[in-house]
């Protein structure tokens, strides 16, 4: 992580620390999703794909300040591990899709796209933003329009396990689409006021989730993650 984000590290490291689930709900753990610990799938079958929305959030949930900064996740404070947990969570993972407004974010700060060699997808109508990106190990991909499209090509490709890297309005199209399939959130111990959402849409559909694992990374912060219920 440290090599990847350069002075980011400390951030990346608070914003996507992972650890395992546990609890009294049945669950089943997969070998084909890279082993990762903590990772459950529910109701898995042969044509299926999951995406989890997995960042960090303000109490009042928003996910950057008005600005568009990210300085609120200072707050987060460290805990043990936090740096080794988000390399696990990588492992799990087999595609990425990301949007724009993350994508300038971290160009501006110098960092590039520091996931090359997993394929990704950007969302995006600037043409111009994926060539900023420069040459990839995996293959990256700009779609823009109906977000089923860029599902329905990730799915042909034979990826399973997607990680939503942002932002907010993204998150709100796929939900609308019900395809979030897991919500993992550290919260912040900040109140933003402004700035994007968690699902950053004006208008959403009710979308109904589990409650599987809540509990403290540290003195100051949460770690909550739900699952989609549908019935």
């Amino acid at each position: 992580m440290t090599s990847v984000f350069g002075g980011m590290a400390q951030l990346v490291a608070r914003l996507h620390g992972m650890q395992k689930v546990t609890g009294s709900n049945p669950v089943t753990s997969t070998e084909k999703l890279g082993q990762r610990p903590g990772f459950f799938v529910f109701g898995a079958g042969s044509d299926w794909l999951r995406i989890i929305w997995y960042t960090a959030m303000s109490m009042d949930g928003r996910i950057a300040d008005a600005c568009d900064s990210l300085g609120f996740l200072d707050a987060i404070g460290a805990w043990q591990g936090s740096e080794s947990e988000f390399a696990t969570f990588l492992t799990g993972i087999d595609a990425i899709i990301i949007g724009a407004a993350t994508l300038r974010w971290l160009l501006r700060a110098g960092h590039g796209w520091p996931h090359g060699d997993i394929p990704t997808w950007l969302v995006s109508h600037d043409a111009m933003l994926a060539t900023q990106v420069g040459q990839t190990a995996a293959s990256f991909t700009r779609m823009e329009g109906d977000l089923n499209v860029a599902i329905d090509a990730i799915k042909t490709a034979g990826h399973e396990c997607v990680w939503l890297c942002g932002g907010g309005n993204v998150a709100g199209q796929l939900l609308a689409l019900d395809c979030i399939d897991e919500v993992i959130v550290t919260v912040a111990p900040v109140a933003l006021g402004q700035g994007p959402a968690l699902f950053d849409a004006p208008a959403l559909t009710e979308r109904r989730f589990g409650l599987i694992a809540c509990h403290a990374l540290n003195d100051r912060t949460a770690r909550l993650h739900w699952v989609r219920t549908k019935s």
